[in-house]
C-alpha cells in the first residue's frame, strides 16, 4: 500500500469504527431523549441523520469541528397533503478530524467517549432546533451563548455516564461551559439545498 493510499485510509472511519459510531448514537439518542424528556412521538417529529464524511457533501466537510450540524427544507412535491416545507437536519462527522484528535491525544482516548461527547453535543443543537428553543441561524456573541448552553447541557446528560475516560472528555470542555469560546464566534454553517 502507498503512502497516498494509507494517509486515505487514515481520513475515513473503517467498519468496526462505523459500528462504534452507530452504537454511540443509539445510546446517545436515548440519553438525550431522556434529558429533554421527549415522548416518542416528539422525537419521531424531529428530523434528522447522521452521514460520516465518506458521504458528506463538499459543503458539509469542515476543518474546523468534529461534527457541524447542516439544516435543509425539503419541499413537498405538488399534490400532497403534508405541512411544508419540511425542517431537516444532518449531522455531519467529520472521520478526519475525531482520528486526528484521537490519535494526538496527550492521554489515551476512546473513540467510543469521544464519540458519545460528540453526538451527544450535536444532537442538543439539533433538538434545540427543531423545538425551537434556538434559531438556526445566529451568529457572533448569539453563537457564543449557544455554544455554552449546549456544552453544559451535553455535561448534564453525561454526567453521571459510565462510560471509561468520559471524565477527561468532560473536563476538556469545561472552560466551553463557563466562559465565552472565542473559537466558537461566527456562523453555523447552513447548507440549504432544494430537490
Amino acid at each position: 500500500m502507498d503512502k497516498r493510499s494509507l494517509m486515505t485510509k487514515d481520513r475515513y472511519f473503517s467498519d468496526r469504527q462505523l459500528a462504534i459510531v452507530e452504537q454511540c448514537l443509539v445510546n446517545t439518542e436515548d440519553l438525550v431523549s431522556h434529558r429533554f424528556q421527549l415522548s416518542r412521538e416528539e422525537w419521531g417529529s424531529i428530523h434528522y441523520d447522521l452521514r460520516t464524511l465518506a458521504f458528506l457533501s463538499q459543503e458539509e466537510i469542515t476543518d474546523q469541528a468534529m461534527a457541524q450540524v447542516a439544516k435543509y427544507e425539503c419541499f413537498s412535491p405538488s399534490g400532497h397533503g403534508s405541512p411544508w416545507p419540511l425542517e431537516f437536519y444532518r449531522v455531519c462527522v467529520q472521520d478526519h478530524k475525531v482520528l486526528d484528535r484521537i490519535r494526538r491525544g496527550k492521554q489515551v482516548l476512546r473513540l467510543e467517549t469521544l464519540m458519545l461527547y460528540v453526538l451527544t453535543h450535536e444532537i442538543i443543537h439539533v433538538v434545540r432546533f427543531s423545538r425551537s428553543f434556538q434559531e438556526f441561524d445566529i451568529f457572533g456573541f448569539e453563537r457564543q451563548l449557544e455554544e455554552r448552553r449546549v456544552h453544559q447541557e451535553t455535561f448534564e446528560c453525561l454526567r453521571d455516564v459510565d462510560v471509561p475516560g468520559l471524565d477527561l472528555v468532560l473536563g476538556a470542555y469545561k472552560a466551553l461551559r463557563g466562559t465565552s469560546n472565542e473559537q466558537a464566534g461566527g456562523r453555523i454553517p447552513r447548507v440549504c439545498k432544494k430537490p
